[in-house]
């Protein structure tokens, strides 16, 4: 395992492996990740500052096993893309959201809730319009095993 990434558990998991000590586990790599992304901070150069951001995200993805992460901020009434990182075969977002295109996302980002979601289909009705443009995005292309 290099420094810079979350290895997975080798192999399967045990059928006899206890499952709280694998969370146990789990949470103690998830929280020595956050660690080292922070103190990756501690003396960046001020102009390394939006590579480093990037190269969390990557991190985060790749140890989440996810398919990309988007941090979004609020510029009158779009939300703004400060950053983001994908896995190969997934399409770069916008840098510019209109709160017409992701309605339910920007009330929910206005009101400091988070946007997370593992399959489209997890988002409420209301979010019809929110999904029809993710949609859009496609799958990722490529493949994982779970």
């Amino acid at each position: 395992m290099s420094r810079d990434e979350v290895a997975p558990p080798s192999g399967p998991r045990d059928a006899n492996r206890d499952g709280s000590r694998f969370e146990v586990e789990e949470r103690v790599r998830f929280e020595s990740l956050i660690i080292d992304l922070a103190a990756g901070f501690v003396s960046i150069d001020p102009e390394r500052v939006d590579q480093a951001i990037e190269e969390c995200l990557r991190r985060i993805v790749r140890a989440l096993g996810l398919d990309r992460s988007t941090p979004f901020q609020r510029s009158g009434e779009d939300l703004v893309a400060t950053h983001s990182w994908a896995v190969p075969g997934r399409d770069a977002f916008p840098k510019v959201w209109a709160r017409a295109d992701l309605p339910w996302s920007f009330m929910r980002v206005m009101r400091g809730e988070p946007v997370i979601f593992s399959r489209l289909d997890d988002l409420p009705e209301e979010a019809a319009a929110d999904k029809a443009l993710i949609r859009r995005f496609g799958r990722r292309r490529t493949s994982r095993c779970r």
